[in-house]
């Protein structure tokens, strides 16, 4: 698990994320898919104690490297606008 602050448009959030070995199988034994993950993140804005942002994305069954990259577009890209 990694946590940080993040500037949002000016704004910082906290966020963390956390990535894990993705399972395949419905209704079997849960297995280790080698070379694809989880990725969980969840972040909350941390400048103001009258109104925030609060968001978690989900990726699933993903290569790590592209997942992160994703992950690091996602948060590059939200925008404040209050």
């Amino acid at each position: 698990m990694r946590e940080e602050f993040t500037d949002l448009s000016a704004r910082t959030s906290m966020s963390t994320r956390r990535a894990r070995a993705a399972r395949g199988g419905l209704r079997t034994r849960l297995q280790e898919i080698p070379g694809l993950y989880d990725l969980h993140l969840r972040f909350v804005s941390v400048h103001s104690s009258e109104e925030g942002l609060v968001g978690k994305l989900t990726l699933t069954g993903v290569g790590y490297e592209r997942g992160m990259a994703f992950v690091r577009h996602y948060l590059e890209s939200l925008r404040w606008t209050p």
